[in-house]
């Protein structure tokens, strides 16, 4: 199987240029029934959330549910929230100090190949 991997060049105004759409208006069905998966899986569950971008999703999943342990990776710099945990870096380059058991991306907002 053969990979082909392109990184997006992130700027300062790289959300408001390029996914500008996306962050105003956040895909709420998406949001809510991973919240269900997840919840039903473990309700205090670790989630990590590669490209996680402004946090959209893991501020979702911290109102629904204050028992989750979330934290959120991406190459852009994320605003601080209390109660989230946000890694800016390269998920592959990224050494945790617990095991993740499940990884995932909501793929929202592009197409994911």
């Amino acid at each position: 199987m053969e990979y082909h991997v392109s990184l997006e060049q992130y700027r300062v105004e790289y959300f408001d240029e390029e996914h500008r759409n996306w962050f105003l208006h956040p895909n709420l069905n998406l949001f809510r029934n991973l919240s269900r998966v997840i919840v039903a899986h473990s309700p205090a569950a670790s989630v990590l959330d590669v490209g996680c971008g402004t946090g959209n999703l893991l501020r979702y999943l911290s109102i629904e549910n204050k028992s989750l342990r979330l934290t959120g990776i991406d190459l852009a710099p994320c605003e601080r929230v209390p109660g989230i945990d946000f890694l800016q870096g390269d998920f592959l380059e990224t050494k945790f100090k617990k095991t993740v058991r499940r990884v995932g991306q909501s793929c929202g907002h592009r197409t994911c190949t």
